[in-house]
């Protein structure tokens, strides 16, 4: 046996699993393992990306174990990143984009809505440090209480943004008028 006979076959293994890890990275960049991409329109996530550069579509993968099983049992694996309703009752495509920092542990719950011009306006809803990843989803429509004084109650007649951190707190942004609230649901 020469030396080429054996260390070839150890060669051409390296080099395959180098294509591979490669290849991974790459799928990767491009957000292929992020479905929650895929469910917001490009103009939109072209929009945000750019405006937000160093921030990131929250994903499943972004959950704690814990928290992912949760929100899978809640929310039936929709993209804890994305929410989309009728927040403000116009009836115009909108979207609640959750976002978290590449650089620290922030999040940012970004409003978006289609104008008449099909482009979407944006508008930062909230941004603050985080423990864990939070999540997004549309609220329905109906009374809430506040978590401080369970004595104050509004009803929303559209649907509400709710961030909420699982097992944790949840707060819900809703319209009046054009003007947005917040009120801590949840702690």
């Amino acid at each position: 046996m020469q030396f080429g006979d054996s260390v070839l076959p150890m060669i051409m293994r390296i080099l395959g699993l180098l294509v591979v890890g490669i290849a991974t990275v790459s799928m990767n960049a491009m957000g292929v393992d992020a479905p929650c991409r895929h469910s917001v329109p490009q103009e939109l996530l072209t929009a945000a990306e750019s405006a937000q550069s160093s921030w990131r579509l929250v994903e499943l993968a972004d959950l704690s174990g814990d928290d992912r099983k949760t929100w899978a049992s809640l929310k039936h694996g929709r993209c804890p990143g994305v929410a989309r309703a009728d927040f403000d009752r116009s009836g115009r495509p909108q979207y609640a984009l959750l976002l978290n920092s590449s650089s620290e542990r922030r999040s940012r719950l970004l409003y978006a809505v289609r104008t008449a011009d099909g482009k979407f306006e944006i508008r930062v809803l909230y941004e603050g440090s985080t423990s864990n990843s939070p999540v997004v989803f549309a609220g329905k429509q109906g009374r809430y209480s506040s978590a401080q004084d369970r004595e104050s109650i509004i009803t929303l007649k559209s649907s509400p943004v709710i961030l909420a951190v699982l097992e944790s707190g949840a707060t819900a942004f809703y319209f009046v008028g054009a003007e947005v609230r917040q009120l801590v649901i949840s702690e």
